[in-house]
């Protein structure tokens, strides 16, 4: 059970199977988490990740940790050289919000803090792109938490 919607909030409790309900563990006296939605899981460390929610061959984005929160799977509307695809404007929907990242694709995700494929400025250090290779999942460091605004999917890490 999570204290946000889509698998969010602050709080996560999970109960064995077959609870009843109506006597949720209470820490001093007061309820853990106020339920606002809830999945099943086989087990205790399967309530701690919403990156199973990721389709296969897709790029997933998310608002919360571990791929919790508000999810969407991205699209690549753009073709660019060399074949790469990218979507060079996250709009409101979801620029500056991304937390967490699911690439599922057989591609690198490259990810910008700019639309239109900008470079990271971090002071007076410049990194192209962050990247997130084919198979992996993330949640990104604090560094980088909801500061994307684009992303490609390139061959190689190189085309980032």
């Amino acid at each position: 059970m999570y204290d946000g919607p889509s698998y969010g909030g602050d709080k996560m409790q999970s109960v064995r199977p077959g609870h009843l309900g109506g006597d949720l563990p209470k820490d001093e006296g007061v309820q853990e988490v106020v339920p606002a939605s809830h999945k099943f899981a086989k087990s205790k460390p399967g309530c701690r990740t919403g990156f199973e929610r990721c389709q296969a061959t897709r790029v997933c984005i998310f608002q919360g940790p571990s791929g919790r929160g508000v999810a969407a799977g991205t699209t690549q509307p753009d073709v660019l050289p060399n074949g790469v695809l990218g979507n060079k404007d996250y709009s409101v929907t979801w620029d500056d919000k991304v937390v967490s990242v699911s690439n599922r694709s057989d591609k690198f995700a490259c990810f910008y803090d700019t639309a239109g494929y900008g470079a990271w400025h971090i002071g007076t250090w410049t990194m192209r792109a962050y990247v997130v290779p084919p198979g992996q999942e993330t949640t990104l460091p604090t560094l980088h938490q909801r500061q994307i605004s684009s992303h490609k999917l390139a061959d190689a890490e190189s085309k980032c």
